[in-house]
């Protein structure tokens, strides 16, 4: 027997780890705009029941107001699967319960997955399990995806697939959200758990200090850019020129003297140095390498052609990408 089901939620309260989990299958995880829009499907098996499980875009509305929301509320509205997956954040229950409530204007079997339950622990949240089923009229269900907690739960209640306990409430979403939020969760100490993220928030995000913030980060990448990496890519050359001369006295021994010079001198050395001013991501070109540019004149008279291109100096070495994607020119500087 087949059964499908589908997974809803807003980003960020892991929703794709649900899915993964379930399915087995490993699809990246991200929440820029665009990213999960293609509705990613797969199969769960539990004895005599296959899941066939389509992971929704993390949206916080159904309404209509980005393709995200319009991808969601299209295929729940027009294929209704068996069972919709609303996955939660047991920290942030409140805002989850928003879509939660939206979802079930439109479908009658909904389970609750409250997600991240491990998270809200660390916190000192509880969310009491049977108030909340109470009030929404669901199966509810705590999960830790990321450790495997609950995951066998959520397939069990997909499998019983029982129409939802409509109860009599009246309100909008948010108004029953806050309502549900309220009556189930409680904090176990005195402090706020959300107390650190504030305060991070008010000096990151604060009217006077946001620009400030803004601009050193702006620096450091430009500085991380022109000249930090240089100082990983000395550090790489330093290493590795020490393990060429071990290599270079053991393939001596080993080889005939010509052969281990041209390996040591003309492959271990190459490589070893356009490992170091590769590894460094790109941005590890130091702005006082352009400066030996000028030495390139003594051998070689280098045109360049018109067109965009990028190139490297470093040390002693000057690479120059060739055009139609020919390979690299390498010149020697003297």
């Amino acid at each position: 027997m087949t059964v499908t089901a589908a997974l809803a939620g807003n980003p960020n309260v892991g929703k794709s780890t649900v899915f993964n989990a379930l399915t087995g299958m490993h699809q990246h995880t991200g929440n820029w705009a665009g990213k999960t829009v293609g509705l990613a499907e797969g199969t769960v098996s539990t004895g005599e029941h296959t899941i066939q499980l389509t992971d929704l875009p993390g949206i916080y509305s159904l309404a209509s107001h980005s393709p995200e929301e319009e991808c969601a509320r299209d295929f729940l509205t027009k294929t209704p699967p068996d069972t919709v997956i609303v996955v939660c954040d047991a920290c942030c229950l409140e805002r989850s319960l928003i879509l939660f409530f939206q979802v079930c204007g439109i479908a009658d079997d909904v389970i609750l997955c409250v997600n991240l339950i491990d998270e809200a622990e660390k916190k000192g949240i509880a969310v009491e399990r049977d108030t909340l089923e109470s009030l929404t009229g669901c199966p509810v269900v705590f999960t830790a995806a990321r450790q495997n907690v609950g995951l066998d739960e959520v397939k069990n209640a997909v499998i019983r697939h029982r129409p939802r306990n409509r109860t009599d409430v009246s309100g909008t979403p948010a108004e029953l959200a806050e309502t549900a939020a309220r009556a189930c969760v409680t904090v176990k100490n005195d402090r706020d758990p959300t107390a650190r993220d504030r305060r991070i928030d008010r000096i990151l995000c604060g009217r006077f200090t946001a620009a400030p913030v803004m601009l050193l980060l702006l620096m450091l990448v430009c500085w991380l850019t022109l000249s930090g990496s240089g100082i990983l890519s000395d550090a790489l050359d330093a290493g590795l020129s020490v393990l060429s001369a071990v290599i270079r006295r053991g393939l001596i021994v080993v080889f005939p003297e010509p052969l281990a010079l041209l390996l040591c001198d003309g492959v271990i050395a190459t490589v070893f140095r356009v490992t170091a001013v590769m590894l460094p991501p790109m941005a590890g070109i130091r702005k006082n390498r352009y400066s030996q540019l000028v030495h390139c004149s003594a051998h070689f008279t280098i045109l360049f052609p018109f067109y965009s291109s990028s190139f490297l100096v470093h040390r002693d070495l000057f690479y120059f990408p060739l055009p139609r994607k020919s390979g690299c020119l390498i010149i020697p500087i003297s």
